[in-house]
């Protein structure tokens, strides 16, 4: 399907003239916790920043994450501060300085099982599982939960493996990008 929208555009992005490379799974984690739009925006400037140059950590002042996502630098600020606590991102003082106002080294924590996201979610609920498994695999958790079973798919998609009847989506045979 074409997109109907192009023939009205004055732009033509293009993958080659720059991509931020971001692990399915570490995607997944960012669209399923329970952040707020200030938060997500901080979020992916700060990866921008880093992994979309092939840095872990980058000296980056609030004025420009707030220049980069349009928020005011007292909501960038509430936000740093917020995703701090969770565990999302970290930061250290870089030791520079911006007019008169020290800078800091902001990293992205791609390590999700760590965020403190997840306590208001149900006692059995595993992130690492729920992000990594495929759509069918989910959908067959929510069937068993909703129906009091074991909500662990992996015997019966073995199972399926080997009857020849369980074909993956799409998701389940991704590979995972370089790591950063």
């Amino acid at each position: 399907m074409l997109n109907p929208y192009q023939n009205e555009s004055s732009i033509n992005p293009q993958r080659e003239d720059g991509h931020r490379q971001l692990a399915n799974d570490v995607y997944r984690a960012i669209m399923f916790a329970p952040l707020n739009g200030s938060e997500i925006k901080v979020i992916l400037c700060i990866i921008s920043k880093t992994w979309g140059y092939n840095k872990k950590i980058d000296v980056i002042s609030k004025s420009q994450i707030a220049a980069e996502t349009g928020l005011s630098q007292s909501s960038v600020g509430k936000a740093i501060r917020s995703l701090r606590d969770k565990h999302i991102i970290f930061y250290r003082p870089s030791g520079t300085y911006a007019n008169g106002s020290p800078l800091n080294e902001f990293g992205f924590n791609k390590h999700y099982d760590t965020w403190l996201v997840w306590q208001d979610q149900d006692q059995d609920f595993d992130i690492v599982s729920f992000v990594t498994q495929s759509n069918s695999a989910k959908r067959m958790v929510k069937k068993r939960q909703k129906q009091g079973q074991n909500p662990d798919p992996t015997k019966e998609i073995k199972e399926k493996k080997e009857r020849g009847k369980f074909i993956p989506d799409s998701n389940f045979l991704d590979n995972e990008p370089e790591k950063l």
